[in-house]
């Protein structure tokens, strides 16, 4: 790779993965207390307060707020990987028609102009089923170790 395109080929889709990852996590860890306030709040509407429902809460709410902030942060994922496969074309004949992008932006008007605005959305149920889980069992076991740690220090 580096002899045929340079050192900078290792690097091709790094800006859109940055502006993808760091907002990421907040974006997860956001919706993930927010879901669990709602979550506490439903139980506690329809009388049930008293219930242990930590593990269920978790994975629950790990899986929405995954399923949404990867919704938000599509488009981003969709242009680090046209960008991040593009110099491999010959390799990629038989999977049908590619396009060359001189970087995040034109790649993003690219994909809208030749595909609409849902062009950014490609792949979404495979991207989504995935951070779902991940999500969820991020959360779970971030909420099954803080639970510990609690439990040593008291």
């Amino acid at each position: 790779m580096a002899q045929e395109g340079g050192i900078l080929t290792f690097y091709k889709g790094l800006f859109p993965t940055l502006l993808a990852i760091f907002p990421n996590s907040s974006l997860q860890f956001g919706f993930y207390y927010m879901l669990k306030d709602v979550w506490n709040h439903s139980f506690h509407v329809v009388g049930i307060n008293k219930i242990k429902h930590g593990k269920l809460q978790s994975l629950t709410c790990g899986a929405l707020s995954g399923m949404i902030s990867k919704v938000l942060l599509l488009p981003f994922d969709v242009v680090k990987k046209r960008l991040q496969i593009q110099g491999f074309e010959e390799a990629r004949k038989s999977f049908g028609q590619f396009s060359h992008y001189d970087g995040m932006l034109n790649c993003f008007r690219g994909i809208v102009k030749e595909e609409g605005v849902m062009g950014l959305f490609k792949g979404t149920a495979a991207s989504v089923l995935k951070s779902s889980v991940v999500a969820a069992l991020a959360f779970f076991t971030y909420e099954q170790c803080c639970a510990v740690v609690f439990t040593m220090i008291e």
